[in-house]
């Protein structure tokens, strides 16, 4: 073969080897604006899912809470203040009768069972109206604390931020005894939360009727054997003592009442009433004789308006009490 036509056949497979496709590497430039790209479409779906969730409402339960959490943090405020401000007060006060009126009777009682025994350690009374002949002061008032509006002044409810915290815990129990046939003691005044026990330490057969009606209870009628007793349990509380009763021994009767709060006291031989760490503002005194009743303008307007200072002692004044002998 010839030069010329040698040289011509190279330069023809040259041409064709350099027409052929091969790959190009991208622009660093172009590779770096979509890596950019990405970055930003993925910081932006981030961002709208946040402002997404910031604008869905509360979980409702997660709500309550936090309102419950928000009221128990302020009332807690509310307690440590009055602690550290030593804004309790007290309460005191004396019942009497009526100065003008006669002294009214306490009649002996007819023992028609189980006389030996009940008598044994001397006579027995009716002790309805137990009158100090020389203060006429009269024992065995109920008097408690109750809101001061006329709307709720009979209301049983009752904030435990205006109970002081070292009267936070209930008793677990309170006795009534019947060791002579007759209740000790005979006015029964308890919180809600406490047991009532019924105990019989006497060698006769006692038993306990109460008429808490069927709506509070309780309504029961049992017998207690001698030197044994009864839990009744826990009473719910209510505006109007309830009575309570020996049917084997008829004399034998009392009167209970039962409190959300430890503001309330029974009166003493004198007529005297105290009440210790009371919350401070204004209150009603409600005060309760079996005898009398309601101290009150009306059924709708009972009790005596106080207002409560803190530090000091509250004295009422309450108005003379007189037998009802219609």
């Amino acid at each position: 073969m010839k030069w010329p036509m040698l040289l011509a056949l190279v330069l023809v497979g040259l041409l064709a080897a350099g027409c052929k496709d091969t790959p190009r590497e991208a622009p660093k430039d172009d590779a770096q604006a979509r890596a950019k790209d990405e970055a930003d479409k993925k910081a932006n779906e981030e961002r709208k899912k946040k402002e997404d969730e910031g604008n869905k409402k509360p979980d409702e339960g997660q709500k309550k809470a936090d309102d419950e959490e928000k009221k128990d943090g302020e009332a807690k405020k509310q307690e440590v203040a009055l602690v550290q401000d030593k804004e309790w007060g007290t309460i005191k006060g004396k019942i009497t009768y009526d100065a003008k009126a006669k002294l009214p009777a306490n009649p002996e009682v007819n023992v028609s069972t189980d006389k030996p025994f009940c008598t044994a350690k001397g006579k027995i009374y009716r002790d309805e109206w137990v009158v100090d002949p020389k203060t006429r002061g009269v024992k065995n008032v109920i008097v408690w604390l109750s809101p001061v509006s006329l709307k709720d002044h009979q209301k049983m409810d009752w904030p435990a931020t205006l109970i002081h915290p070292k009267l936070k815990d209930v008793p677990k129990r309170l006795v009534v005894d019947q060791p002579v046939c007759e209740f000790m003691p005979r006015i029964i005044v308890l919180r809600e939360g406490t047991d009532l026990v019924f105990k019989n330490s006497a060698k006769v057969t006692h038993n306990v009727s109460v008429e808490g009606g069927k709506l509070l209870g309780p309504q029961l009628n049992l017998t207690i054997p001698p030197e044994k007793e009864l839990d009744i349990g826990v009473v719910k509380s209510r505006f109007v003592p309830i009575p309570y009763k020996c049917t084997i021994h008829p004399w034998m009767k009392g009167y209970l009442n039962t409190f959300k709060h430890p503001y309330f006291a029974v009166t003493n031989e004198k007529g005297e009433f105290e009440i210790k760490d009371a919350p401070p503002g204004e209150f009603r005194l409600q005060v309760w004789h079996e005898g009398y009743g309601f101290v009150q303008k009306n059924k709708d307007d009972r009790g005596i308006v106080i207002k409560i200072e803190g530090g000091k002692a509250t004295e009422v004044k309450v108005p003379p009490l007189i037998e009802d002998t219609d």
